[in-house]
């Protein structure tokens, strides 16, 4: 191991954190992580408001699929230090709840809709379609019009707020459950398929606080070596030298960066024009999180709920409160929190007009509510987040060849969400694993198998 080596860390999200974790374990002697903001954490942050309600920056679950991130877990939060709970999911839609993954439970569907559906997944299942060349056409293949207008379509144009013909689909993965014919007649016929589908099927949350205390915990392990309020804004690669907002500098012999690779890129004055061009041509889609605490007793206990339709202004809801009994305030109880996440943009973003009120309106109209919990609204908060989702475009994994293949000969990684730019590894799990085989790179030759270099 090159003990010698300086290794910087640009970022204190999951995966800068997962660097500093490697690096503390290695015995590593000369490091630091830089974060811009006055504390760590990125996009797993939790915040507490005036009113005592503690709110994640999204609906962040605990699920993994690395024995090493368990383990780092477990250090960070002790043994007992998640609950534990078995999915409870739905899709709300034609004013009904539907079971999550929806295509497993059409049964919970109208019966002419679920009659659709099916049909649809039959034309799908026989038709002799040449091979999909993006999202949209994948959508169709495999599941055929009934699902995709019902669910598939706006839901994820919602999300993306993205053309999805301009949409790879090299992403789906473990993300969505795809289904045959004989799959999708026994979903209605004999209503067992899909219950114990998916990663997140079994899922933990911090026990004592939101999902920002676990990242709170690895920022803590760092100690001094994690800097706050040290914005980056330049990266010399000829020098390495990396320099801050404030007009200080630090060397750096392996550079780790976890900050947005169209930032990172901007930063590097030297950077070729196919690079600065391949960089601002990756899309990012963002949200609104707005969270509402209610002074009542808890509602059903459901985890999250999906919103395809347009009425309502957000496409998920977490019932957060549902986690851990820990995010609503002690005294003064019982209280119940949900978690809202409304499409941000910068070409569609949701009005600042009344979104909060919007909110609520929409959680009414759902039945999430009751008029009497209005009543009972104890605090409304907002965050915007303007990075939230890395986009899979057609073009994606071209542009990022292009700026990986400049960078990373010049010892920069840029790994993490959107360091990385990949969404199908953005997980925070991945996020944390990319950090600590990025400086298993840079320190010890190794290769990387969870960001693929």
């Amino acid at each position: 191991m090159s003990r010698d080596k300086r290794i910087v860390v640009l970022g204190a999200g999951p995966a800068g954190l997962g660097a500093g974790f490697r690096l503390r374990e290695l015995g590593h002697e000369d490091w630091d992580i830089y974060e811009a903001e006055p504390r760590a954490g990125g996009l797993s942050a939790s915040f507490t408001d005036d009113e005592g309600f503690t709110w994640d920056l999204g609906g962040h679950v605990h699920f993994s699929h690395f024995d090493y991130y368990d383990r780092a877990l477990r250090e960070a939060l002790g043994e007992d230090g998640l609950n534990t709970h078995v999915r409870n999911s739905f899709i709300h839609i034609l004013g009904t709840f539907v079971r999550y993954p929806f295509q497993n439970h059409l049964k919970d569907l109208p019966p002419k809709h679920a009659l659709r559906c099916l049909l649809g997944i039959a034309q799908a299942n026989y038709a002799k379609a040449p091979p999909p060349a993006n999202f949209r056409e994948w959508m169709n293949t495999v599941f055929g019009r009934g699902i995709v207008e019902l669910f598939m379509e706006p839901y994820n144009l919602k999300v993306w707020d993205h053309p999805l013909e301009e949409m790879s689909f090299s992403w789906i993965g473990e993300r969505v459950s795809v289904l045959g014919l004989k799959d999708a007649l026994q979903s209605v016929l004999a209503d067992d398929k899909g219950e114990g589908w998916g990663p997140n099927f079994i899922f933990g949350y911090p026990r004592d606080g939101g999902t920002g205390l676990l990242f709170d915990s690895f920022a803590g392990m760092a100690g001094p070596r994690l800097r706050t309020g040290k914005r980056a804004v330049s990266v010399d690669p000829r020098e390495g030298i990396v320099g801050f907002e404030d007009g200080t500098e630090t060397r750096y012999d392996g550079l780790v960066s976890t900050i947005p690779a169209p930032r990172l890129v901007s930063m590097i004055e030297a950077a070729p024009d196919h690079v600065q061009k391949a960089a601002g041509g990756l899309v990012s889609a963002g949200c609104t999180v707005v969270g509402v605490g209610v002074r009542g007793g808890p509602p059903p206990g459901r985890h999250w709920v999906y919103f395809p339709e347009d009425p309502f202004p957000f496409y998920r809801v977490t019932h957060l409160s549902n986690y851990s009994d820990a995010v609503v305030p002690k005294e003064g109880g019982p209280f119940f929190s949900f978690l809202c996440e409304i499409p941000f943009s910068p070409g569609r973003g949701p009005s600042e007009r009344a979104i909060e009120e919007r909110t609520v309106d929409g959680l009414l109209a759902s039945g999430l509510l009751s008029k009497r919990d209005r009543q009972n609204i104890v605090t409304v908060a907002k965050r915007d987040i303007p990075l939230a989702y890395p986009v899979p475009t057609l073009d994606r994994d071209e542009r990022l060849s292009a700026i990986m293949d400049y960078l990373e000969p010049l010892g920069i990684l840029s790994r993490g969400r959107f360091g990385g730019f990949r969404y199908e590894v953005g997980n925070m799990d991945h996020s944390f694993m990319q950090g600590v085989q990025a400086v298993n790179r840079l320190l010890l030759g190794d290769g990387e198998d969870v960001y693929g270099r």
